[in-house]
């Protein structure tokens, strides 16, 4: 009998002391509605939390939280595993949790770092009553962008050697922006600067989303009058110290000009439409723009839709008269011939005012919305092609002349196109990003959009 009990005591100790075969990788929460529900809690709302385990593999679950631990019971199972729940009832305030499995002597701790051996409480799982993540962040991918390694544009600002304390060292001013990055570069700083972003159209029909930037950057709006720049100024609600309004009057047409060309379009012939606008041509052209103060003064170039708009009123009291340009065709030829004398200002003016690279949206097809498929296609073969091209670094692409269901081309953006190529072919520039877009401009009309990034060549990249 002793001997019996003995041999049974044996038993019981080498089944207390062998560790259970714990599933680790099947134990698994997060914060969704199917271990979380619902997800995001009203105030005073209940909860229900889940923990997935094994299938008969562990003895218990517990939930922790807020100090206190509450024994899970299982909700259902299938083949390979068991969910275990606890319902938290009229949750009023934020709660901390973690969950506790059990499998003989075996004890796993499990929070958003996954399983654990010993907890650490920095990674539990939260509950925020009355907090709703906003629909557009469900999903999104953030960037983060860091300003410090650009190139050093102002060295005035730059953090030196120890200036102050960071994780237990001082800090270090690099010197050489080519050295490989210390196991604890964080302490390092390159002195890189995104200092100055021109916006080119910033007026009434871009509708640019400014404000993600504004704490980073300074803004210089520019577009064809001072008031359409305020009236930007205003819609983004920038400050006069987050930007500064140029009229830099590189392609300068008066009031008085447009309204001239307006009484002329009551009674007037092609020849006389036609000569109008070469001597209002002419006269734009013999004016010189200054741009002292702003060589090389923008880090950054971003332009869209300015070069449709440059002779933009003309083009529209000649459609408010009714006038067919089919039938004119030496007022035509002229509108044209200003389009690529304007866009050509508008490339002499970035050229001159911008030190790294110029980001340019332009729009080249306008089409009804119920066009939008027709559209995309092409956006879509654009964007193809043009990563073939630039991955083999062959001749730039040609506008097509015309893209099948769509007729009607956008002018002034089209010369800007060629501008660019133009100034790519001549080594000027190198495109680094091209792609085609639709951008869903109203109600009324859709647009094809050439968007793309180009560098220049020979001039220092902040």
């Amino acid at each position: 009998m002793v001997e019996n009990q003995r041999q049974a005591l044996k038993v019981l100790q080498y089944v207390y002391n062998t560790k259970t075969a714990l599933n680790f990788g099947a134990l698994f929460a997060d914060g969704t509605d199917s271990y979380r529900h619902p997800a995001e809690l009203k105030i005073g709302d209940s909860v229900t939390l889940r923990f997935r385990t094994g299938r008969n593999n562990v003895d218990a679950v517990y939930l922790v939280y807020n100090g206190e631990r509450y024994n899970m019971q299982v909700e259902s199972s299938d083949e390979l595993f068991d969910y275990y729940a606890y319902t938290i009832s009229e949750v009023t305030d934020d709660i901390d949790y973690y969950y506790m499995a059990l499998a003989g002597n075996v004890i796993c701790y499990y929070n958003k770092l996954g399983t654990q051996k010993d907890l650490n409480p920095d990674y539990n799982f939260q509950i925020a009553p009355g907090f709703s993540v906003p629909k557009w962040a469900r999903g999104a991918v953030f960037y983060q962008i860091f300003v410090d390694r650009f190139y050093n544009g102002d060295p005035s600002n730059d953090v030196e050697d120890n200036e102050y304390c960071y994780i237990g060292e001082g800090t270090r001013k690099v010197k050489d922006w080519f050295k490989y990055p210390d196991n604890m570069d964080v302490r390092s700083f390159y002195g890189g600067d995104l200092q100055v972003v021109a916006i080119w159209g910033a007026g009434r029909c871009n509708d640019l989303d400014l404000e993600m930037l504004a704490p980073y950057v300074r803004f210089v709006l520019i577009d064809r009058t001072m008031e359409d720049i305020q009236a930007a100024r205003a819609r983004y609600g920038l400050s006069e110290a987050q930007c500064v309004c140029v009229d830099l009057r590189f392609w300068e047409i008066y009031e008085e000009e447009e309204r001239f060309f307006e009484t002329l379009l009551a009674n007037g012939d092609d020849l006389h439409l036609s000569e109008y606008l070469r001597q209002v041509m002419e006269s734009v052209a013999e004016q010189q723009p200054t741009f002292a103060g702003y060589e090389k003064a923008f880090d950054f170039s971003v332009v869209c839709g300015l070069a449709s708009q440059l002779n933009a009123r003309f083009a529209g009291l000649l459609q408010l008269y009714g006038k067919d340009l089919r039938r004119l065709p030496r007022t035509a030829a002229m509108m044209k011939e200003m389009n690529v004398q304007a866009a050509g200002r508008l490339m002499d003016a970035i050229m001159v005012t911008t030190s790294g690279a110029v980001f340019a949206a332009n729009e080249i097809y306008a089409a009804l919305p119920a066009r939008e498929e027709r559209l995309a296609e092409y956006a879509q073969i654009w964007t193809e092609e043009w990563e073939q091209l630039l991955t083999a670094k062959t001749e730039t692409q040609i506008l097509p002349e015309d893209v099948e269901g769509i007729t009607c081309q956008v002018a002034g953006s089209r010369e800007f196109e060629l501008h660019l190529m133009q100034a790519q072919k001549a080594g000027k520039q190198a495109f680094r990003h091209r792609s085609g877009c639709v951008w869903p401009f109203s109600e009324e009309k859709y647009y094809f959009m050439d968007v793309l990034t180009a560098y220049f060549i020979n001039k220092e990249i902040k």
